[in-house]
């Protein structure tokens, strides 16, 4: 089964300059409890902004990172170059997939996805 789980402002917003606009260590923890020991698919700045914020990908997840072109730099996830590709991959495992971001992905795989997880943020 593969989910879309985000949160999301009600002006809409998902995310603000490669980063969570807000600080809800509830949601955090809700987000870390429902993903551990899933796949987590995600666009190239999701990942970055991920590592850049924790140092490393998600962990207690296998981490599957969708790109334009595949980084030999990146560590500690699966790369593939489309959204088929990921999904593919993903649902060869035995276990839940998560779609975690960033828009364009969730953009283009809202249609594909048996469930959403969605976290109303109250603020702007």
């Amino acid at each position: 089964m593969i989910s879309i789980i985000s949160a999301v402002a009600e002006n809409g917003i998902i995310g603000k300059n490669n980063k969570l606009p807000w600080q809800l260590p509830a949601d955090l923890a809700y987000f870390a409890k429902t993903t551990r020991g899933a796949t987590v698919i995600m666009g190239l700045n999701t990942f970055k902004s991920i590592v850049s914020i924790i140092g490393k990908p998600l962990p207690g997840r296998k981490n599957i990172v969708i790109a334009l072109e595949k980084d030999s730099t990146l560590l500690g996830c699966e790369q593939y170059t489309s959204i088929p590709e990921a999904l593919d991959a993903a649902n060869k495992e035995p276990i839940s997939a998560f779609i975690i971001g960033g828009a364009s992905i969730y953009a283009q795989t809202i249609s594909l996805v048996d469930k959403l997880y969605i976290t109303r943020v109250h603020a702007n």
